[in-house]
């Protein structure tokens, strides 16, 4: 209950308005040029420190093959790069499965 009378409240519609009217010309072109960067760098000079990339096993923004293509890309010029998949997890698998995250990254920090 407390939940839909907040998205019925006028800040929540006023910050989905300014969302929906700077979609197109500010998030959305902003998300394009870091993407592109990421890549560049990524395939150009590469990541120059060991890398962890921890993924949600049921992310609805991206799939596992994506990632695993990021992995690889970073991999090919970082050898101390390392992919994990957390189960049962969406794109926040810090929050979803947060002891299994704890665990995950911090035996990837152990390690270095």
């Amino acid at each position: 209950d407390a939940c839909v009378a907040a998205g019925q409240s006028a800040p929540h519609r006023e910050a989905v308005k300014s969302m929906r009217d700077a979609h197109a010309s500010v998030f959305a072109p902003s998300v394009a040029r870091t993407k592109y960067s990421l890549w560049e760098a990524c395939r150009n000079d590469g990541v120059r420190v060991p890398t962890q990339i921890v993924w949600g096993s049921h992310d609805p923004a991206s799939s596992r093959e994506q990632a695993f293509v990021l992995f690889t890309v970073i991999a090919k010029r970082q050898p101390a790069t390392q992919f994990h998949v957390i189960n049962r997890s969406g794109n926040f698998p810090f929050r979803e499965q947060p002891e299994t995250f704890h665990h995950v990254v911090s035996a990837f920090h152990e390690g270095l």
